[in-house]
């Protein structure tokens, strides 16, 4: 017959157990969430190398494997939309401009961006808006701000 003593040790190995296996798990997910966004920054820093260097074909085709890898954020976009539009094709830049926005409001570089090709395709009200939403958003002094 168990006694009360032995019920607990078995209740307390259990839980033990348990508790080990969710650890286990959650340190694993942990380790490779950490993971991709490392090699996803990889890829995205090594579109940015390819883009400084000209060769925006294979730039565009690291920053893809980032977005693949989950490396979704306001950056990659708007490197894409620099990359395209130095790739003369304003209309998927202005997407991936937007695309920078929506991620993060906050992020000043796209609207810069938005603001300049608009003002290329002779579309100044448009331009206007960008660049002053860029003006107000940022820093009193700072280089893009006064270019803003």
């Amino acid at each position: 017959m168990l006694t009360l003593n032995d019920l607990r040790k078995i209740v307390n190995h259990r839980i033990f157990v348990l508790l080990f296996f969710i650890f286990l798990i959650t340190f694993h997910s942990i380790v490779s969430a950490d993971t991709k966004q490392n090699i996803a920054e990889e890829y995205r820093l090594k579109g940015y190398a390819e883009q400084q260097k000209g060769n925006l074909h294979d730039a565009l085709a690291y920053y893809r494997k980032a977005i693949s890898v989950g490396l979704e954020n306001t950056v990659v976009f708007n490197d894409i939309g620099i990359l395209y539009e130095q790739s003369k094709m304003p209309a998927k830049a202005r997407k991936y401009y937007l695309q920078a926005i929506q991620t993060d409001k906050t992020y000043l570089p796209p609207y810069l961006n938005l603001g300049y090709l608009h003002l290329e395709s002779g579309e100044s009200q448009e331009a206007f808006e960008y660049f002053k939403i860029r003006y107000e958003a940022g820093s009193p002094g700072e280089l893009w701000t006064e270019k803003a």
